[in-house]
């Protein structure tokens, strides 16, 4: 028996990790030159590996990471609670906007651990833990879910009014409240801003005051709490601030009163513009020192239906505004009317067109198992695709479309249930809200993962 090692301290709690009963991890005797049971799945692999005698090199990984994974299923639930108990619908009065903001306690501390977990699974080998290479990637996939039911959520409900404009934040937030669930779920905080904090910090203050003076004092955060310290905001209200620093250049440093406020009100009205596209997101996401893939796709049927709805909507819009100064008559002469009925009837040419190629769609589809054909294409596609990345700690990103506009989420979970199972499991910042449930029939008919990035670090 080997001399004893002093128990790790818990990234969340700061004090000494409890007894979890598993003695022999205090010892440092070397791997058992038999190799462990090939047959153990990875839940009694990781079960053994806890209750092993291990060489020092792991103890303290083994030992800190079976912890934080106790320690998640204990808090996890009251981290990302709210008054509201999480029931992300829209708000008819803004002074709830208290009612839909997370309690925040100790949520930089879990999200730490989180990092300091996924930095252990991350440098777990085969040899510290006498398992093969096989043994070590089915491990790592474990842990690596496991670590996906502690990822904290948000709802977009609570988010401050900074880049929204004319409307209200949590209409046209899903965007950067996904982001945010994306990066914490990796371990990603405020603090792990790379950019210039001071620069950062100076737009947060300037805004926060100018929000004050232009907007409704009881819009979404106005006046909610007090931005001197950016790194203790919510990720998603901070991400709007980021958002604007992100199409700020270094010389604004040097600009003072006047100018610097017409330059940051015009960085915000640039940020606001952008903030829907992936380009934008990415470069965020960068400033936290997350990679992001290209945008991705998988097709569905409810991508291309929903397209055509789209379309016929928008079309349908264009006429009833053209239709407003059509000519009373024919013999009016050529004017601007006439160029209205022009228009008109080409829109009208186009919503025809339209509409006839998703009758196409809809009879294709309804020919008998060529539905269930594709859901299942669809399902093999996003499990050989998508799931992949979860098993290695990875984050995705993903977008469903809409008539009138489009939703992002945070991908939760996948399982490989049949397509009328449930298997895709999303945190949506609006509604249903966190760890909504979708059976791959469902997925496939609304279009989810029309687009997605994964995130990594």
């Amino acid at each position: 028996m080997g001399a004893s090692v002093p128990r790790p301290q818990c990234v969340v709690t700061n004090s000494t990790c409890i007894d979890t009963g598993t003695s022999a991890m205090m010892c440092s005797p070397s791997p058992c030159s038999t190799g462990r049971q090939a047959s153990f799945p990875p839940d009694g692999l990781w079960a053994e590996i806890v209750n092993s005698p291990l060489p020092l090199s792991a103890q303290d990984k083994v030992f800190t990471l079976s912890h934080n994974l106790q320690l998640f299923a204990r808090l996890q639930g009251n981290i990302d609670m709210t008054p509201a108990q999480l029931n992300a619908q829209p708000l008819s009065n803004p002074d709830m906007y208290d009612a839909y903001a997370e309690r925040m306690q100790m949520r930089g501390e879990f999200v730490h651990a989180l990092a300091q977990s996924r930095r252990i699974v991350k440098e777990l080998n085969a040899h510290e833990l006498n398992l093969s290479q096989e043994q070590l990637e089915a491990l790592k996939t474990y842990l690596n879910r496991r670590l996906l039911e502690a990822a904290p959520y948000y709802t977009q409900m609570a988010n401050l009014n900074l880049l929204a404009g004319d409307q209200k934040a949590w209409t046209r937030t899903c965007n950067l409240t996904s982001l945010s669930m994306s990066l914490e779920a990796l371990g990603v905080g405020p603090d792990s801003f790379t950019g210039n904090g001071v620069r950062l910090q100076r737009i947060a203050d300037t805004l926060e005051i100018w929000r004050y003076k232009n907007y409704d004092k009881k819009d979404r955060g106005v006046g909610a709490y007090c931005v001197s310290d950016v790194t203790t905001m919510r990720l998603p209200d901070l991400l709007q601030f980021v958002a604007v620093y992100a199409v700020c250049d270094i010389q604004v440093d040097d600009l003072r009163g006047d100018a610097y406020l017409k330059k940051i009100q015009q960085a915000r009205d640039e940020a606001a513009r952008k903030v829907i596209t992936y380009e934008m997101l990415t470069k965020i996401a960068g400033l936290f020192g997350v990679k992001c893939s290209k945008v991705l796709s998988i097709h569905s049927y409810g991508e291309s239906e929903i397209g055509f709805e789209k379309n016929i909507a928008q079309l349908d819009k264009k006429m009833a505004e053209l239709s407003k100064n059509m000519p009373a008559t024919m013999s009016d002469g050529f004017n601007q009317g006439d160029r209205n009925l022009s228009d008109y009837y080409k829109a009208k040419g186009e919503e025809l067109d339209q509409k006839s190629k998703l009758a196409d769609l809809k009879q294709q589809y309804s020919q008998p198992g060529k539905m269930d054909e594709a859901i299942k294409t669809y399902h093999d596609q996003i499990l050989k695709r998508i799931a992949p990345e979860l098993d290695r700690g990875n984050q995705v990103f993903l977008h469903k479309p809409g008539v009138k506009s489009g939703h992002y989420m945070k991908l939760h979970n996948l399982q490989p249930t049949p397509i009328d199972g449930i298997g895709v499991f999303i945190d949506d910042p609006w509604s249903p809200g966190k760890r909504a449930q979708l059976t791959w029939r469902d997925a496939h008919k609304q279009g989810y993962f029309d687009s997605y990035m994964i995130l990594s670090r």
